[in-house]
Parts: C-alpha cells; structure tokens; sequence
C-alpha cells in the first residue's frame, strides 16, 4: 500500500475514534432529539380520540413518559410536573448527602409518585389511565 494511502487510513481510524469519544458523552445532553414527532403531533390539531405522549426529562433523558388526548392539558401537566422534578433535582443537588428516593403511594385507583430528599418528600405527579 503507497505511503499516501496508509496515512489517509490512519487519519480516518483517527478520526472515527475521536468522533465516539467526543461525541458519546454529549448524547444524553442533546434535548429532545428523538421526541421531535412527539411534540410536533402535539402542536398540530388532531383528532379527539389521538393519544399525545411526552416526557420528563433528566439531562435529555426521557426519565418518565406521560399521555393524555387533549395535547394542550398534556403540555401543561408536562410544564408543571418538569418545574417540581428541577426543583427537587436543584435541591439534591445543593445537599448531596443525603440520598434521593422514589416512592409511590396508593391514591384510589391511582399512583402518585413522590421524590423525596432528606426530610422533604414532595409529589411529583399522579400516574393516570393514558398514562399506564
């Protein structure tokens, strides 16, 4: 093989190597790559029996996926439940000694799942029908 053509094959394993070592990392940061259909579906007009699906997220991941018909109520309910899961996330992360912990508590028929860390147990949102 000519000297030219191992340099360019070393430059490309080279490359490849350093794109998965750089890029892997920041995967989980990219937000809501995968879940563009999901909130497009959510802007359009749509039938009354659609069933719309979102997430709350965690550094891009989605940690837990909700559903509703009306795509308005789920993007409220989105809003309101991602505003209380930053706030107990901000306040493990001002107190990282004491560990977080996931509960769920029997309301009726329904779930509610509460974070807690240290002494504050907070819920997080109620699992509803679309939702399971």
């Amino acid at each position: 093989m000519p000297r030219r053509n191992k340099f360019l094959a070393s430059l490309a394993i080279f490359i490849t190597i350093i794109n998965f070592w750089i890029v892997a990392p920041a995967s989980a940061q990219l937000p809501f790559i995968q879940d563009l259909t999901v909130y497009s579906r959510l802007l359009r007009p749509g039938d009354n029996n659609t069933l719309h699906s979102a997430c709350i997220r965690l550094d891009g991941r989605c940690l837990f996926k909700l559903s509703g018909t009306d795509s308005q109520a789920l993007t409220d309910r989105i809003y309101e439940i991602q505003k209380r899961f930053d706030r107990v996330t901000s306040d493990y992360l001002n107190n990282q000694s004491d560990r977080g912990k996931v509960s769920i508590k029997t309301n009726g028929k329904l779930k509610d799942i509460y974070l807690a860390v240290g002494e504050e147990n907070k819920r997080l949102f109620t699992v509803t029908n679309p939702d399971g």
